[in-house]
């Protein structure tokens, strides 16, 4: 059975729908990984800015005590 023209047009736009959908499914999936890896850094950082300051906390005061 020979299909219409707006059958054809119909299928063609639902396959044009449905990897639309996909391609939002990965970039949603995408967006999810690099909030993530971002969260990861910013936590990463701010330890590693806490240790510094803590490290020169402690070396500014020992060079106040050495000079009493």
């Amino acid at each position: 059975m020979k299909k219409s023209a707006q059958d054809r047009e119909i299928e063609k736009l639902n396959k044009q729908v449905e990897k639309l959908k996909k391609e939002k499914e990965s970039l949603q999936r995408d967006k999810r990984n690099i909030k993530g890896r971002l969260s990861t850094a910013q936590s990463n950082n701010a330890k590693y800015h806490w240790d510094l300051v803590s490290i020169r906390n402690h070396a500014a005061y020992s060079k106040t005590s050495d000079m009493l």
